[in-house]
């Protein structure tokens, strides 16, 4: 649902139900044991967020704001003897903020610079298990292995009236857990890219 309050600011919200049916792999895993009582994962999704254009149409800002929830989320097991199984294994409550800022510098097919922009977007994710255990071992509250607590982009991008066109972009990422446990915990890294090229249409 999206509602428009002016011209330039509208609200929007939604919400989803899906599912993940298991993949094959974790139907056959390297037990070789099929596994019959494999459920698929399901969830909701709840989105709350804003997008407003100002100056113009030279200034975009899209905000929002999810709550994701997941059930029978599939996991990995090992056996006695070293081989991996899958099991439906508690839930998960991914919250988080998503918000991207983009300004138009320049769009004139008659300057030297066509078409410039420059933008930064940013995510916060607040993914934890609700309710996961492993034998004996409670991880509920932890947080969810390989996702990054927050994540920065910001670009800048230009195109000649030629057809060159350049495209800089710099990435964040903050430091992620890598074990169930939170434990072990992988370095937060920066991103610098660059890519030039040439468009024409013959």
């Amino acid at each position: 649902v999206l509602k428009k309050i002016t011209k330039e600011i509208s609200v929007y919200a939604s919400a989803a139900k899906g599912f993940s049916p298991p993949t094959s792999a974790e139907v056959v895993p390297s037990t070789g044991v099929i596994t019959t009582d494999l459920n698929a994962e399901e969830g909701w999704n709840y989105e709350l967020g804003t997008r407003l254009s100002l100056l113009n149409n030279k200034l975009f800002i899209d905000l929002n704001g999810f709550h994701f929830t997941l059930n029978n989320t599939i996991v990995q097991r090992r056996d006695a003897g070293g081989a991996d199984f899958f099991v439906n294994a508690g839930s998960t409550k991914q919250r988080g903020f998503e918000g991207i800022v983009q300004y138009k510098t320049t769009n004139d097919q008659n300057k030297l610079i066509a078409q410039s922009n420059v933008w930064m977007s940013y995510t916060y994710n607040n993914f934890r298990y609700k309710d996961f255990k492993q034998l004996t071992v409670d991880y509920s509250g932890n947080r969810l292995p390989g996702v990054p607590i927050s994540t920065v982009a910001i670009g800048a991008d230009a195109t000649t009236k030629q057809g060159f066109y350049i495209n800089l972009t710099y990435n964040y990422n903050e430091t992620v857990a890598l074990n169930d446990a939170n434990t072990f915990r992988g370095t937060d890294f920066h991103l610098l890219a660059a890519r030039i090229g040439y468009k024409h249409l013959f």
